[in-house]
């Protein structure tokens, strides 16, 4: 079931200053006023709370570009993208990747629980914060908040939920090392990120593996999904960024150099199935990672097997539709590493 169509269950709102959303054929609606006291037909926002700029490198810049772009093409809500920066002083609207983003400072509980000082001084930045994101919100009439890669700066949001001070359904998106970071935490941290995970009208995770961590962490979710990382049919605009030579066999994966992503159990893999498959090739696609340099030292020397570092995302799709297999490989321990997926 589509996330925003779960029932929130929270405290009553006060529905003289947001907007109000209802249900219209299970889609949502803002029926807010317009300046001319006609029933605003206007879509609602759908916005996604990211730590970073979105640039379209890396898995979860594009899980988050295609969810902003679907929401913009269907028509059936007004996509926002809200980038926790604490360099911005107030908010600043702006474009990323050609969509509509607005930057501000969240304040986060994200190491600043520890002593009483810290907690002092997150307490008498908290209004200030919890007043930025309720005018983000009536200001561009936002309906859902979906946040990836979550981390205290979410906290904020459930709280002003919370108090009825935004009637705003709240999603959390995890992709990996953002509940293991939680798991590992331990004393109020951890804590508080049961509060935040239970507080949720929906949590997602990109693998069932990964929910089972989650859960470790707060079994009780008001509403939870799993919705596996997938490849978009993109228009073929790129160019490859090497052509399969005639007459071969060519196995392709795609992965940032990271130690958790198993480049060296695939190498391995790979050479014992190629040992007797002498037109079998490799080609590795990645970002630039702290394994980088032990992988080209496994590479070396062994023409049947290519790197390919930080190819722009655009070249990747083009690449990949040239393999006969496409092969996925990562370590995996729950609550500690890894996608929870083997090669495939």
């Amino acid at each position: 079931m589509d996330p925003v169509r779960r029932e929130r269950l929270v405290a009553p709102v006060n529905r003289s200053s947001e907007p109000n959303y209802q249900g219209e054929r299970g889609r949502l609606r803002d029926r807010s006023e317009a300046p001319d006291g006609r029933p605003n037909e206007t879509p609602p926002t759908y916005a996604i709370l990211l730590p970073w700029r979105l640039t379209g490198q890396g898995g979860v810049d594009q899980v988050v570009l295609n969810l902003l772009r679907q929401c913009r093409d269907t028509g059936r809500f007004r996509p926002r993208l809200i980038q926790n920066d604490w360099d911005t002083q107030g908010q600043v609207d702006e474009e990323q990747m050609g969509l509509p983003a607005t930057r501000l400072r969240i304040q986060s509980l994200w190491g600043e629980i520890g002593t009483l000082a810290s907690l002092s001084r997150y307490a008498l930045r908290l209004p200030s914060t919890l007043r930025q994101v309720r005018r983000l919100v009536r200001r561009h009439g936002i309906a859902v908040i979906n946040a990836h890669f979550p981390r205290y700066d979410a906290a904020g949001l459930l709280l002003l939920r919370r108090l009825g001070l935004i009637q705003t359904r709240i999603i959390l998106s995890f992709h990996g090392s953002d509940i293991r970071t939680a798991l590992q935490a331990g004393g109020a941290k951890r804590g508080f990120y049961r509060w935040m995970l239970g507080e949720a009208d929906h949590v997602v995770a990109c693998s069932q593996g990964l929910m089972e961590e989650i859960e470790m962490l707060q079994p009780d979710l008001r509403a939870r999904s799993v919705i596996h990382n997938g490849m978009g049919a993109a228009p073929n605009s790129g160019r490859p960024a090497a052509v399969r030579e005639p007459g071969t066999s060519l196995i392709v994966s795609v992965g940032k150099f990271d130690w958790r992503k198993g480049h060296d159990l695939l190498i391995a893999a790979f050479r014992e199935v190629a040992a007797d498959r002498p037109s079998l090739r490799l080609w590795i696609l990645g970002g630039t990672g702290a394994d980088l340099g032990k992988i080209r030292a496994l590479a070396a020397h062994d023409p049947r097997i290519r790197l390919f570092v930080d190819v722009p995302h655009d070249q990747v799709l083009p690449t990949v539709a040239q393999a006969d297999v496409f092969a996925l490989a990562s370590r995996w321990r729950k609550g500690e590493y890894g996608e929870g997926h083997p090669i495939c």
